[in-house]
């Protein structure tokens, strides 16, 4: 009975944490408005789109509107990036379909996948001044980056492989918390880590590398550490499990003489660690946006913490 309640308890575990990690992976749309000069002015971003396709952008306008206002769609022309200045985008009058709403719109050809076009909304008076316009609340362009569709089999592959290894770990951890006593506990637990690594490995380097490839074009930069933070974090979960077990294996054997560099009342604590650590992974970080420079820094100094943690271990154990 013990055991059908570990297996549901880690099945749970894994849906739900794999579930937000492809809920996430995607940056989702955010409603965004300002008030300006009696105007105020919402729109939905749109965060990707699929490549080479026509979208319709819409921002919806309340204010004192008159037919001598020039409501106008600001992006980028061919050949221009994300340093042009504002002033320098295209102009393109935003159509009203139905007067009798405030719905502006117009249609654009999203970019093709791994690249960006940005673009914002202004009102300008007969004269060509400036009444009142959008843009992302830091004063940046709305951003759209194209993306390509990945196969079928390459999602459902990594989707298998990433529930397996994070059901293994749910369940290696399930074991640890049973192990006080049990020796046979601990080895079944450090096991199931192991078996975790088979399935996260090919799961986090292969096939992320093939569904960012046909997402994007591009390879995963996550050696030694990319732009997202959840990707940094997973490969630092499969370097932990690595430490994890290199430094407890002698708590495999079913009675023990001397602990490994992990000791027995040590392991319950590492395993909960790689529980917090794979919340981060796929839950947490998934869904925060957190910039270039913090990521950088928060991934090494995770991943230092972790090196030195064990050395302080490995040192305490043979000097013990």
């Amino acid at each position: 009975m013990k055991q059908i309640i570990r297996i549901l308890i880690s099945l749970m575990i894994a849906s739900t944490f794999i579930f937000a990690y492809y809920d996430n992976k995607l940056e989702a749309p955010e409603k965004i408005t300002n008030t300006i000069n009696d105007f105020e002015l919402e729109t939905t971003t749109i965060p990707t789109a699929q490549e080479d396709s026509l979208i319709t952008i819409e921002v919806l306008i309340n204010g004192p509107i008159d037919s001598t206002l020039n409501f106008q769609f600001r992006n980028l022309k061919s050949l221009q990036n994300e340093s042009t200045l504002l002033r320098r985008y295209a102009r393109t009058p935003l159509t009203r379909p139905d007067s009798s709403e405030q719905v502006f719109s117009t249609r654009l050809r999203s970019p093709q996948k791994g690249t960006a076009t940005y673009y914002y909304f202004e009102i300008l008076d007969p004269v060509g001044r400036y009444k009142a316009g959008l843009k992302m609340p830091d004063g940046k362009p709305f951003k759209i980056i194209g993306i390509g569709k990945v196969p079928g089999w390459i999602k459902y592959s990594q989707l298998t492989l990433l529930f397996i290894g994070m059901f293994s770990i749910a369940l290696a951890i399930m074991l640890a918390s049973e192990c006080q006593d049990n020796y046979a506990r601990t080895g079944e637990s450090i096991k199931w880590f192991m078996a975790s690594l088979v399935f996260l490995i090919p799961g986090v380097y292969l096939f992320e590398t093939f569904s960012r490839m046909h997402l994007l074009g591009e390879s995963w930069q996550g050696v030694p550490f990319g732009a997202s933070l959840s990707d940094n974090l997973l490969q630092i979960l499969i370097i932990f499990i690595f430490l994890l077990i290199s430094g407890s294996k002698e708590l495999m054997a079913k009675s023990a003489q001397k602990a490994g560099v992990i000791s027995k009342s040590s392991y319950r604590k590492f395993a909960i660690a790689a529980l917090v650590i794979s919340f981060c992974a796929f839950v947490l970080f998934g869904s925060m946006k957190v910039s270039a420079s913090v990521t950088e820094v928060l991934s090494y100094s995770i991943l230092a913490s972790l090196f030195i943690s064990y050395a302080v271990l490995f040192f305490k154990a043979k000097n013990s």
